[in-house]
């Protein structure tokens, strides 16, 4: 009889599922979301936008969490066709540099020059197709839109049904673009009265608190015509859109946690649960052009005294204000554009091949 025990144990250490190494699922913040429609029910109506205002107005912000398990979470976005081409914009939060002050490795490419916290900042995939033609479970579990059957010798076939998903890297949002980075896309065209779902992956959360904050668009016509609204509003030069450009315009996506998940519908509707750090740092990077808009930024961060106002930094003593920033871990460096403060250990920075 104990001759049978030996294998047993062996079959039962084998029967991992690798759970253990995802993070837990978080009280009060879905795994996998349906985002309603700000009318009830789940079919959304894409918006006519004419204006930065209409931008603002029409943003849905919500958050998700892991699913607790090592299958990926996201939320679905269903609308239905107008008959001509639809837009969808998504922007997880923070921001999308990862690097913040180093140079790149590419010296062709533009070097970070910019703070950020990697720890808050997360990744939405973005694909989009007919509803009809996807292969999750809203709501329960995520999917895509290839449909896979096998030939007459056995062979496995995938058919993608796929009719939104950002360009390739020639294109201003790469393909599966970075963490924090915002993706779009454009349903070339849709049949009136047709069901459409977007479908938004996790593909990481943050590293701080497991919860991404979101903000996603629907409009009809092009995504072009959002990029040039927020120039107008911005003021930034027209032309070959930059990660300012494209960071500006959906604001307001870092959401402060609470016990509410969303979805909010309207930048109105999360002016005061935006967290009001990524708040200051929005207005200050979208509110001026030219590589100075973020020194004081930077200064009050290498100091410790963001939020801070100028009656509470006064009545702080020289031993606060010096160990607020020493407790920053901050150091300057001097970039051929000025000075730029990294918040961080710069140890930390990815090297070249790292995934």
């Amino acid at each position: 009889m104990s001759r049978f025990i030996l294998p047993l144990l062996f079959l039962s250490a084998c029967d991992l599922s690798g759970e253990f190494l995802f993070a837990g699922a978080v009280d009060g913040v879905p795994g996998v979301l349906i985002v309603e429609a700000p009318e009830g029910g789940t079919l959304h109506t894409p918006a006519l936008i004419e204006d930065y205002q209409g931008v603002r107005d029409n943003t849905i912000y919500f958050e998700v969490g892991p699913t607790g398990t090592a299958s990926l979470g996201g939320a679905t976005v269903d609308f239905v066709g107008t008959g001509g081409k639809v837009c969808v914009w998504v922007d997880p939060e923070l921001v999308t540099w990862n690097q913040a002050i180093r140079e790149g490795l590419d010296p062709f490419l533009r070097p970070f020059a910019y703070p950020d916290n990697v720890f808050d900042d997360g990744d939405i995939e973005l694909t989009g197709g007919r509803s009809v033609f996807y292969t999750g479970s809203p709501g329960i579990e995520m999917g895509d839109f290839v449909l896979r059957y096998d030939d007459d010798l056995g062979n496995p076939v995938p058919v993608p049904f796929t009719e939104c998903q950002p360009a390739g890297p020639e294109a201003v949002s790469a393909e599966h673009s970075g963490r924090a980075m915002p993706e779009f896309c454009e349903f070339e065209s849709t049949d009136i009265g047709v069901s459409y779902t977007v479908a938004l992956t996790t593909w990481s959360t943050p590293l701080d608190d497991d919860r991404l904050s979101v903000g996603v668009i629907l409009s009809q016509g092009d995504c072009a015509d959002l990029l040039d609204f927020a120039d107008d509003e911005l003021g930034f030069a027209p032309g070959t859109p930059e990660p300012q450009n494209i960071e500006c315009v959906i604001r307001g996506e870092g959401i402060e946690p609470s016990g509410d998940a969303g979805p909010w519908y309207g930048a109105d509707a999360v002016a005061d649960l935006s967290w009001e750090n990524s708040v200051l740092f929005e207005d200050t990077f979208c509110g001026a052009s030219g590589v100075e808009r973020l020194d004081l930024f930077c200064e009050n961060e290498a100091a410790g005294l963001i939020g801070e106002t100028d009656e509470s930094i006064e009545a702080m003593d020289e031993d606060e204000l010096e160990q607020r920033a020493e407790d920053q871990n901050c150091a300057w460096q001097n970039l051929e554009d000025g000075e730029r403060c990294f918040c961080g250990d710069p140890r930390d920075t990815p090297q070249q091949g790292a995934g």
